[in-house]
């Protein structure tokens, strides 16, 4: 976040819930920091909330974002006063409980549709307007949800879901102009699932359904436009856990063909390896690890098979990838094919193992030689490990399998 100091960051929807977490953040991480809003009286109350020194970095401006009036001025306004805007936060949103199909419900629509979409178009219309102007690399965050990519079975969510949706197509929009122009200014949508926030507290949501606090997200915004400027992160999908009694994780066990990802499992599951073919689609295994229950994936690694990793990204804990050790000839292509990898947006802060396979052969790469050829240190997106093991003694495996339980419990898991 250094880089952000004392830079400028706009937060629409500041007055309460997800918006009012961001704009504190924000200001305690070093930002000047301005929160838009109706209600901006509230804005200000925040900072009583506040260190004296992040208090005296956070400004509140009253905007209605649904009011194409309001959002112009707003924006000349702060360009006026602070030069220009750094970081855009669209938070702002609204939901209005009926139903899609009822009639009369025109006025409900339009509020939603300004808020959710147009005004979020026209405050980045103005954000990136101000970074392209004065030469700055900034960042755009849209603050959408889990309904821009599936539509949940919750009453009366009328055109939410849909909103979302639009964000989930407009943020892809955005980062096409956006390089299309020649500029590295960012963009991402951030996708939570259930809030406590106001507009839960509207809607019929199943009881016993999860939620998250408005700090998660915040946080979430943070690590976004924390990332080093060549990572282009567009999607961030945050959810909380639902089984916290079983503690479950998803496991992704990728690699080239014949690096032993099959027999790395069998091993595992103490199952016979003795006769092990080539994985053409697919293997999946549920174990149960410690206090932990181990969704895991085996994905076929021929060349042919490589394109439908992708369909196997979703809500990935863990990415093991199994590296033959005496593939010398095959090494570039691995590095190549795990860089590809780690630049997945879906794949964004899962922890990686690295596994140097088949350390019981003659002429095996040692564990450091193959971190050097797949440039592992280079990695700042993920936390990583790597080990070195055998698939047919063994050797090293649970040690393996015990460091990558321990990380990813330590990111999604809350003590009870």
């Amino acid at each position: 976040m250094d880089r952000w100091n004392n830079k400028v960051a706009v937060v629409t929807g500041a007055s309460s819930g997800i918006g009012a977490a961001i704009a504190k953040d924000l200001a305690k991480a070093g930002m000047i920091t301005i929160g838009l809003a109706r209600r901006v009286e509230r804005v200000e109350q925040l900072k009583q909330e506040l260190p004296k020194g992040a208090a005296s970095r956070l400004h509140a401006m009253k905007c209605d974002v649904s009011v194409e009036s309001d959002i112009e001025q707003t924006f000349q306004r702060i360009r006026d006063t602070y030069g220009g805007v750094d970081v855009l936060v669209n938070n702002a949103g609204i939901v209005r409980s009926n139903n899609l199909l009822d009639i009369g419900t025109t006025a409900d629509l339009r509020a939603v549709l300004d808020t959710n979409v147009t005004g979020l178009v026209l405050c980045s219309q103005w954000a990136f307007k101000s970074m392209v102007d004065r030469k700055f690399d900034g960042h755009i965050v849209h603050i959408s949800s889990v309904a821009g990519h599936i539509v949940p079975n919750i009453p009366k969510l009328n055109i939410y879901p849909g909103t979302k949706h639009a964000v989930t197509a407009i943020t892809e929009t955005m980062r096409q102009e956006m390089r299309a122009a020649g500029t590295k200014i960012k963009v991402t949508s951030v996708n939570p699932g259930g809030v406590k926030t106001e507009i839960i507290d509207s809607a019929a949501i199943p009881e016993g359904m999860p939620l998250l606090e408005a700090e998660d997200v915040s946080a979430a915004v943070l690590y976004a436009i924390g990332t080093p400027p060549n990572v282009q992160m567009g999607f961030l999908t945050i959810l909380k856990k639902m089984k916290q009694k079983e503690k479950e994780m998803r496991i992704l066990l990728l690699g080239l063909d014949n690096a032993g990802k099959t027999t790395i499992l069998k091993r595992f599951n103490g199952e016979p390896i003795d006769q092990i073919s080539p994985t053409l689609g697919f293997n999946i295994k549920t174990l149960h690890y410690n206090d932990y229950v181990l969704n895991m994936w085996d994905v076929g690694g021929q060349k042919s098979l490589r394109s439908y990793w992708r369909n196997y990204f979703e809500c990935t804990d863990g990415l093991i990838w199994v590296v033959d050790s005496t593939d010398r000839m095959r090494m570039e292509s691995c590095r190549e094919e795990l860089t590809l990898l780690l630049q997945e947006e879906r794949l964004a802060g899962a922890t990686l193992l690295v596994l140097a396979n088949k350390q019981d052969l003659p002429g095996a790469l040692t564990a450091n030689e193959i971190k050097e050829i797949l440039q592992l240190d280079k990695i700042e997106t993920h936390h990583w490990s790597i080990q070195s093991v055998s698939a047919v003694t063994g050797g090293k495996l649970v040690e393996a399998i015990d460091w990558l339980v321990e990380d990813i419990s330590k990111r999604i898991f809350t003590l009870d």
